[in-house]
């Protein structure tokens, strides 16, 4: 039986849990490599496993590296539905506002009736490997 390896990361500032991270481009010489809250625009690597501070080590799971869903923290216009696209907000957060440039990185699973609920999502596998 093989072990599974959890991957780790840097973070380049307080990053909480349940949140989309990147890997920061900005920060070559630091091992193991940075990662930051994605933006609006961006595409996200992993989803942090739990609130680190500052240079401390992040555990995450990578998207999509994995089968099955992901938990993430949610900012929302209005309720989120089963089966609604998410695109990324500021803070990491995921939302079903469509920012300009914004991509469709997942779909909700699961209903969020409030900014700040935690909600099951599955990757949307073809953009986030086409354009990450």
């Amino acid at each position: 039986m093989s072990r599974i390896e959890i991957p780790t990361f840097t973070a380049a500032t307080a990053l909480e849990a349940r949140r989309m991270v990147k890997i920061n481009t900005a920060a070559t010489d630091v091992k193991p490599a940075q990662v930051k809250y994605c933006g609006i625009t961006g595409i996200p690597h992993a989803v942090t496993r739990q609130a680190v501070d500052i240079a401390e080590k992040v555990a995450v799971d990578l998207f999509p590296g994995r089968n099955g869903t992901y938990e993430v923290e949610v900012t929302i216009s209005t309720a989120i539905n089963v089966g609604t696209a998410l695109y990324c907000a500021a803070a990491g957060m995921l939302t079903d506002h469509a920012a300009t440039n914004a991509y469709a990185v997942a779909r909700a699973v699961q209903q969020a009736a409030a900014s700040g609920d935690h909600i099951e999502v599955i990757p949307n596998v073809a953009v986030s490997w086409a354009t990450g």
